[in-house]
């Protein structure tokens, strides 16, 4: 996955569920104050319930009003895609 921001930053979220772990949010530009659009990425050691991610989404967006996305990836550390920040949201 290559994403490509305004900006990255580490997430960090003493509310996610066990064996989830949030790594970056990579949020896109907000020329009209709405609060913008965000991708939020964790990583997981096995596929977490659907429970599971209702939890790690609105412990990420709470009552903000943002567009917000949460990309897991669930695996094995040494078959996940490099990290890169290339993500370029259209306008």
């Amino acid at each position: 996955m290559r994403l490509t921001a305004s900006k990255v930053i580490t997430w960090t979220d003493a509310a996610a569920p066990g064996g989830v772990t949030p790594e970056n949010v990579y949020l896109g530009p907000d020329p009209y104050g709405l609060g913008g659009f965000q991708v939020a990425v964790a990583t997981a050691a096995t596929p977490p319930s659907r429970l599971a991610l209702h939890a790690l989404f609105t412990a990420r967006k709470g009552k903000t009003q943002i567009q917000l996305v949460v990309a897991l990836w669930a695996g094995t550390p040494a078959l996940r895609p490099a990290r890169t920040s290339t993500w370029t949201p259209r306008r």
